[in-house]
């Protein structure tokens, strides 16, 4: 007699509520017409004949759990091979039938009426149980037609031996610093897990004290964390964290015009200015400078700075930590010495320094001259002149004429030589400068002594200079002419 609970009935009735028996009634459909094909080609056994006793729930076998507690699973089939091996031993079919082919053709049947109530994500102390669908009916067809008796029944298995999962937080293997300037800095991630697993973050660089970054966890595969925990026993904590910026090195900002140093030479408006910079040691790497004018120049102009890195700034201020105020800037020219253009711009104690020194310079020259034919009784300043070239005053002679007197015995000779110096000009610190000196003129004097002959140059007056040379030099190159006499 094939048995079959009232209880496993109404376990039954309750996989027909939740929906299991509407996937398996195809399956039943199926059955009952192989079955009936299968009785149609075989005998009844006649009633003297005794069933043979086959106990279904023998057959079904559960390998050991797998896999972690909470995740786990087990394998639970059914042993085909011995199953068909008792079969092919006890049924009986008519002559001409084969028993092998009939006991694989019931081991087919019979292996779809079970199923299992749960066989994954399985913890330690879970059952599963095996239920036998409702089939007493073709069960009975069976016993009638081979001469079997399947008995069967509903039965659990215990689960056990699943090992206990790991609950691992994977940010607490995960070292996070900040290094850098503040705008410019940059994550520092370290990793001491064992696990495979791997870090992102919503920002690495361009940091600022302050900001916000969020971390990420990847898992070694893309995959949840139900699925990552089934397979590796690792039930992560987390997967985001949150960390602040700080500890970045604020950027030092310089300007470096406050380094510039100007050195000028000439005269305006031919001054040159040499502009350079002189910054603390390593307070500008990298840093060069260039200008739009050094010459022609004149007080007042206006010359542009301009600063340039090797790097652009989103590199020079994260490679130096200096963020440069600004690059560009204007100087203003002053302080350039001129040209003179009066004489009343030369002061009296430069007058007469020069006077001095013109009148070495005469003396030097009439001894040279003389050759001993006369003698210097007497040299005096006679008078100043200035000519001031056209073109905004680019040039000037500035000249000192000479009385000289010279004697043989009892003869006396007068005579006017001048020195003039080219581009005169005058410092800030009261000293002077000139372009050229020379003693120059167009005039020559002729001297007869008892002792012979001398040819000196100068003028017989000053008069003779300023109509013979100062008038018309003005007309032809200068503008005009100033002088003292």
């Amino acid at each position: 007699m094939n048995r079959y609970s009232k209880d496993n009935r109404k376990h039954l009735a309750g996989k027909e509520q939740d929906g299991t028996w509407g996937r398996l009634s195809v399956a039943i459909l199926i059955c009952l017409i192989v079955s009936a094909l299968l009785f149609a080609c075989s005998e009844p056994m006649t009633k003297t004949d005794e069933p043979a006793l086959i106990s279904l729930n023998s057959y079904i076998e559960a390998d050991e759990a797998t896999g972690y507690d909470g995740y786990g699973m087990i394998d639970v089939k059914m042993n085909s091979e011995k199953l068909r091996a008792d079969l092919e031993r006890n049924i009986r079919t008519a002559k001409g039938i084969d028993r092998l082919t009939e006991a694989e053709k019931i081991t087919e049947i019979i292996g779809r009426q079970f199923y299992l109530s749960n066989t994954e994500n399985l913890k330690n102390g879970d059952k599963v149980d095996i239920v036998w669908m409702d089939w007493e009916e073709e069960a009975a067809m069976l016993e009638q037609h081979y001469g079997i008796d399947l008995v069967y029944e509903n039965f659990s298995i215990a689960v056990n031996g699943l090992k206990a999962t790991e609950a691992v937080d994977p940010f607490s293997m995960l070292r996070v610093s900040f290094e850098g300037y503040d705008g410019y800095g940059k994550i520092q991630a370290e990793s001491s897990n064992n696990y495979g697993f791997s870090y992102v973050f919503s920002k690495q660089d361009h940091l600022t004290n302050g900001d916000i970054i969020e971390a990420e966890v990847l898992l070694t595969v893309d995959e949840s964390d139900e699925t990552y925990t089934k397979r590796t026993g690792v039930r992560v904590t987390g997967r985001t964290a949150k960390y602040t910026v700080d500890g970045l090195a604020p950027l030092a900002e310089v300007d470096p015009f406050e380094y510039i140093t100007v050195e000028y030479s000439g005269r305006e408006p031919d001054g040159i200015a040499l502009f350079s910079y002189n910054p603390p040691e390593g307070l500008f790497p990298d840093l060069t400078m260039v200008t739009d004018r050094f010459s022609g120049l004149s007080n007042g102009d206006i010359v542009t700075l301009k600063f340039s890195t090797v790097k652009e700034a989103e590199e020079y201020e994260p490679a130096t930590g200096i963020r440069l105020k600004r690059l560009t800037g204007t100087f203003v020219i002053k302080g350039l010495p001129g040209y003179v253009t009066s004489l009343n711009g030369i002061p009296k104690s430069v007058m007469e320094k020069i006077d001095a020194k013109t009148a070495e310079w005469v003396q030097t020259n009439l001894q040279e001259e003389l050759a001993g034919n006369a003698e210097l009784s007497g040299i005096e300043t006679a008078g100043h002149f200035l000519l001031v070239s056209s073109n905004g005053a680019k040039d000037n002679y500035f000249g000192v004429i000479h009385k000289v007197t010279l004697t043989d015995g009892k003869t006396k000779y007068t005579y006017y030589p001048f020195t003039f110096m080219v581009g005169f000009g005058m410092e800030k610190d009261g000293a002077y400068s000139m372009e050229s000196e020379m003693m120059r003129s167009r005039f020559t004097v002729e001297i007869k002594t008892k002792k012979g002959k001398s040819v000196l140059y100068g003028a017989k007056s000053v008069e003779e200079i300023r109509e013979g040379f100062l008038e018309p030099a003005t007309q032809k190159f200068f503008d005009h002419f100033e002088t003292d006499f």
